[in-house]
């Protein structure tokens, strides 16, 4: 209880505090007829009924010449608004705000504005609300169970707020119902509702021409393309529930492309199908060589005792953990340009991995670092499986490439040392 009284205490000073404020600024202000104030969920966003009400007046040629001032906490997060030159983004609670509140002829809010906003006579407030009531609101509550306000307060507060508005805007007859009913509102202000529905869903039945066509053509290409998008599903969910490996995923998602290729969007020919087995497989058949000289290059290492050289000689040439992990990335890199993925963990794991491990390195942190060295190396010459394919597809040289993906090969080196 004592705590439901402090809070309708402090409610009460900041009341009278901030009425003082808007009424000796009202003194001073003049009414512009041209100016209309925006208030959405007290300031918070820029939506609902209020925002489709400013969006349809700034495209209406009668209203060229009025000024629409957006009233926001953060009034930073909203500078697109700032495009139209009639908008003006003032923050809530300031000198400012309450000046315009003062002096422009029009309110616009869907929540209720601030206890201590009292429009004058020849002001013309409009509530829109955000939504129709499903539940007690304002002076239908019968429960005195709000923690911060008595029954009695809530009751008087809604009231107040209700005799404030000049027209709530209403969808449908329950929401009058619930509205006069919420608000204690006299008869005179019930015959000022007006039945127009939410402005906020006015879109949703008066589309143009144009707009109608657009929203045909989007459908439209996620139509088509939905057969595709198909396919990451078919694919993934095939693999994770065991009907086939990885290998045979890509197998099932080569048959499921030429399904669509042939039947569904029908870019291709049965007589084309020749010429483009014929293309994969000089494309593959640049791959297969490139891995298999990498393998005969991984024999090589292992007869040669390659590897053990290099891990006792790492160890052999500092005891400091960095320049052992410096040393190892190189030695990764250099290994990844001459060898495919497969074969260079299969040599190189067990080698570096105890070294890594004895140095404090984790397990998981040694393998991202292992993948991201070898990865380097299938877009780098001479092997640089990924490079050549993309090239192959691409139609471009490997020398034009190459001058472009310099500046990136900096950056994922950067990344890497991170």
């Amino acid at each position: 209880m004592e705590q439901r009284y402090r809070y309708m205490l402090k409610q009460t000073l900041s009341f009278y505090k901030n009425r003082l404020r808007y009424h000796f600024i009202r003194l001073t202000s003049t009414i512009s007829d041209n100016h209309i104030v925006f208030e959405a969920y007290g300031g918070r966003q820029y939506s609902d009924s209020v925002r489709a009400i400013y969006e349809e007046l700034i495209e209406d040629e009668e209203f060229r010449s009025y000024y629409f001032v957006w009233v926001f906490e953060e009034p930073e997060k909203y500078l697109f608004l700032l495009e139209n030159h009639h908008t003006i983004l003032v923050r809530k609670g300031s000198r400012e705000c309450l000046r315009y509140y003062a002096s422009a002829r029009y309110w616009i809010n869907n929540v209720t504005v601030a206890d201590y906003l009292k429009p004058a006579k020849s002001q013309i407030y409009i509530e829109t609300w955000h939504g129709t009531p499903l539940k007690r609101l304002g002076c239908d509550i019968t429960a005195d169970s709000d923690p911060r306000q008595t029954k009695k307060y809530m009751h008087r507060r809604y009231r107040k707020k209700g005799k404030k508005v000049t027209c709530f805007l209403s969808p449908s007859p329950y929401y009058t119902e619930k509205i006069t009913s919420a608000f204690h509102l006299s008869d005179k202000q019930q015959n000022a509702i007006a039945a127009t529905g939410y402005p906020r869903n006015d879109k949703l039945f008066n589309y143009t021409a144009e707009e109608v066509a657009a929203w045909k053509e989007k459908w439209n290409i996620f139509i088509q393309a939905l057969p595709c998008l198909l396919l990451i599903l078919i694919v993934i969910g095939g693999i994770i529930s065991g009907i086939f490996t990885a290998t045979e995923g890509a197998v099932v998602a080569v048959v499921y492309s030429l399904l669509l290729s042939l039947f569904v969007y029908k870019s291709i020919k049965l007589k084309d199908i020749m010429p483009i087995l014929k293309d994969s497989a000089e494309m593959t058949g640049i791959i297969i060589f490139l891995i298999g000289v990498s393998s005969i290059m991984s024999w090589v290492m292992s007869f040669t005792n390659i590897p053990e050289a290099v891990s006792a000689g790492l160890l052999s040439v500092s005891e400091n953990k960095i320049v052992i992990f410096l040393m190892i990335n190189v030695i990764l890199l250099v290994v990844g340009t001459f060898m495919d993925m497969t074969p260079a963990c299969l040599i190189f794991t067990p080698i570096f991995l105890p070294v890594c491990q004895a140095l404090g390195m984790n397990t998981i942190h040694f393998g991202i670092m292992m993948i991201f060295n070898l990865c380097i190396g299938t877009i780098t010459p001479p092997v640089g499986t990924t490079l050549f394919v993309g090239v192959k597809v691409g139609g471009v040289k490997i020398e034009t490439v190459m001058k472009q993906l310099l500046i990136y090969f900096a950056a994922i080196f950067i990344v890497l040392m991170l």
